[in-house]
């Protein structure tokens, strides 16, 4: 009898401290003091559960200014719980929410479709409250569950992805739809980008990156920046017209130390470098410093949104050639 009672209350305490940290608050309080000291304009939270904390580690690398903030297993009502301290207090100038195919699991008890779409729409309109642009994501098709075989998951992945891409149209928010990308003939995940019918492989995460890359591009609407002949730098022209026609135009653009080019878009463009130096460049990718050696060309064949500035010691020019045809 005495160890039955000593037996009931370890498994009372465990389950009580558990219960404290239900949402797990704990997990990133450190990282989060850690963000919180460095100031990037650019910063991009990814809110979501296992799908998002096991993405492709390279990704999040390639993209210093790319923040991970999924926990395995979650649902929406402890994402929700912990959106203040883990994308809010981070000041991130964006946030891509993937979430709700463990509430249609059950993980944290059964819940209607309904209550999933409002917690995902309550943080997405906490985000738009703090000034906090927001991507909302499509679930993975997904037409059973390893761990949970009786509940069959196909329809309300399908409905909920409805009325969350519905309340991105009516709310004017950027929506990236993997679900349509991915699905198979049954509903489910397609067998060539997963091994379990529900989390991606390396080749489902190569998806998923291209379009929420595309999608973040375009989350800045072209028309609010200027050109890159009508971006300067402090109100000075960096970039002149030397031929123009019904095709395309050609720029040519000087920096001179300490001199760079304010936040503007480039449609698709061809570029070659006359004079090289070394920049210090930001895009959705975030900051990164690079030596541009003299003859470099490359090319963009999607509109494309950066801001660069010379921090070398002498004056490097390049040569824009853009389509009037695309972007």
């Amino acid at each position: 009898m005495k160890k039955t009672f000593i037996f009931l209350l370890i498994i009372g305490i465990s389950f009580t401290l558990n219960a404290q940290d239900w949402a797990n608050l704990k997990r990133f309080q450190k990282a989060n003091d850690s963000i919180k000291l460095k100031q990037d304009s650019s910063r991009i939270v990814f809110m979501g559960n296992s799908i998002t904390e096991h993405w492709r580690s390279g990704f999040f690398k390639e993209n210093e200014s790319f923040v991970n903030r999924g926990i395995s297993g979650q649902t929406t009502p402890q994402m929700l719980l912990r959106f203040r301290q883990d994308v809010i207090n981070l000041e991130p100038a964006t946030v891509v929410i993937l979430a709700g195919i463990n509430d249609i699991a059950h993980n944290t008890g059964p819940t209607s479709v309904k209550a999933i779409y409002n917690n995902i729409s309550s943080m997405a309109e906490l985000a738009e409250a703090n000034s906090i642009e927001v991507i909302l994501c499509s679930v993975l098709p997904a037409n059973n569950f390893p761990w949970r075989e009786e509940i069959k998951p196909a329809d309300k992945v399908i409905e909920l992805n409805s009325l969350v891409k519905d309340y991105a149209n009516k709310n004017n928010i950027t929506y990236v739809d993997y679900y349509s990308a991915m699905v198979d003939e049954k509903k489910g995940l397609r067998a060539d980008l997963g091994d379990d019918g529900v989390h991606p492989n390396a080749k489902g995460y190569a998806i998923m990156e291209s379009l929420i890359l595309k999608a973040i591009t375009k989350l800045f609407n072209k028309s609010n920046l200027p050109d890159p002949l009508k971006a300067g730098w402090k109100g000075k022209k960096v970039c002149e017209v030397l031929k123009e026609d019904d095709s395309q135009r050609i720029l040519k653009c000087t920096f001179p130390p300490n001199v760079g080019h304010e936040k503007h878009y480039h449609v698709p463009h061809f570029g070659y470098t006359l004079k090289g130096g070394t920049f210090r460049i930001t895009d959705v990718k975030g900051t990164k410093e690079i030596t541009v050696k003299d003859g470099t060309t490359w090319s963009k064949s999607e509109t494309s949104i950066h801001e660069v500035i010379n921090i070398g010691n002498t004056t490097s020019t390049y040569l824009i050639v853009e389509s009037k045809d695309k972007g």
